[in-house]
């Protein structure tokens, strides 16, 4: 099933706080592979810098992750085995692995893996 996507606005035209945005499963699917090395299965040219990713991993402070409120949060969701280590640009957590988690609405999220 296809469709368009919904952006939450406000009376002014305006984004809502917290991005209200509504897609597909699918969607969200393939706006995943764009970040990985298969996303010219979504994509006619690249969409995401080739060098992103270590963009991401050279942006991530381990120091303060489990001094706010998101680190700790992940942490208890993934357990104390082997938490994330910290958050960077848009992702929630990233493990030492190179894995990358983006969390959504009601415990929803993206898993990325290398």
């Amino acid at each position: 099933m296809e469709g368009d996507g919904l952006l939450g606005l406000s009376s002014a035209g305006e984004g809502l706080h917290g991005g209200a945005f509504a897609s597909s499963l699918h969607d969200c699917a393939r706006f995943g592979l764009l970040f990985t090395p298969s996303w010219n299965v979504v994509a006619e040219e690249r969409v995401v810098p080739e060098d992103y990713l270590d963009a991401v991993y050279a942006a991530v402070n381990a120091g303060i992750y489990g001094k706010g409120f998101q680190g700790p949060r992940m942490i208890r969701s993934f357990g104390e085995d082997d938490p994330p280590k910290g958050t960077s640009y848009q992702w929630d957590a990233i493990f030492a692995d190179g894995d990358l988690y983006k969390s959504w609405a009601r415990r929803l999220g993206a898993l990325r893996f290398p």
